[in-house]
């Protein structure tokens, strides 16, 4: 019997600093072990480093509010097919959970990389005035997400 290469998808955001740097390193070792691997990279600037060159497919999208960056991410993913998503920080985590509410019956398992200070966006929250109340509102968005993720990682 034949079986196909599972098929990975990565999500970052932006293609500079920390998150996308480890996810380098993680998808340079999952293409070494035999795996199909693809990374969507959520980008606010229009530089691109050179990362994820041990991959064939990187797609960058613009990077803009949650709703439209989950609507492209979503068109994306189902271009891709793959089999499991690894969300890389807190904002793809919760782009990768509000495509799957807005896609409705088309759900891949996604594990989420904490790779932020989460005290600190608690933290965040307990300002004043209408700035409290949208960090509120996406602090809650990031808990249901990641409760929604089929694994976690803490880095």
């Amino acid at each position: 019997m034949h079986m196909s290469k599972l098929h990975i998808c990565h999500i970052v955001r932006d293609n500079i600093g920390g998150a996308p740097r480890i996810a380098d390193l993680i998808v340079s070792a999952q293409v070494r072990a035999g795996y199909k691997v693809s990374v969507i990279a959520l980008a606010n600037i229009s530089q691109r480093l050179k990362l994820f060159e041990s991959t064939d497919e990187v797609v960058y999208l613009k990077s803009t509010s949650h709703i439209i960056s989950a609507i492209k991410l979503g068109e994306k993913i189902k271009k891709l097919k793959p089999n499991i998503i690894i969300s890389h920080c807190t904002y793809a985590t919760r782009v990768t959970y509000l495509y799957q509410l807005i896609g409705g019956k088309f759900k891949i398992p996604y594990i989420g990389y904490v790779q932020n200070n989460i005290e600190a966006e608690i933290e965040s929250c307990y300002s004043k005035g209408f700035k409290m109340l949208f960090r509120k509102i996406q602090l809650n968005f990031s808990i249901a997400a990641f409760q929604n993720a089929k694994a976690l990682v803490f880095v």
